[in-house]
């Protein structure tokens, strides 16, 4: 990946971890994502917007929530299960337009 070249190259370079965590994100890899905003703040000359910016970036990765099926049409019944990396609790509301479909909420 290009990004962890330039992070290589420039251990120091907020903007590339930032991207680097954006792109974990939007692949799903929540750990990483993390991992990668983590150590932005341990980078020295990092001004206080930044580290305001990056913890809150940190506390929003607690509250998505991860589906274990792609979206689409299934023929077959089909279990999702729904998980977020905080200990969050998750609501949820279905839309369908025939009453095939069962949601069951399990705590």
């Amino acid at each position: 990946v290009a990004l962890n070249k330039a992070i290589k190259i420039d251990p120091k370079n907020e903007d590339a971890y930032k991207m680097l965590a954006e792109v974990y994100e939007k692949s799903g890899r929540l750990d990483d994502a993390r991992a990668t905003l983590e150590k932005v703040l341990d980078l020295d000359d990092l001004s206080s917007d930044n580290e305001d910016e990056i913890n809150n970036r940190i506390k929003n990765l607690d509250f998505l929530v991860a589906i274990s099926k792609l979206p689409g049409e299934y023929d077959e019944p089909t279990a999702l299960e729904l998980s977020n990396t905080g200990s969050n609790e998750i609501y949820y509301s279905i839309d369908t337009k025939d009453s095939r479909l069962v949601a069951t909420d399990m705590k």
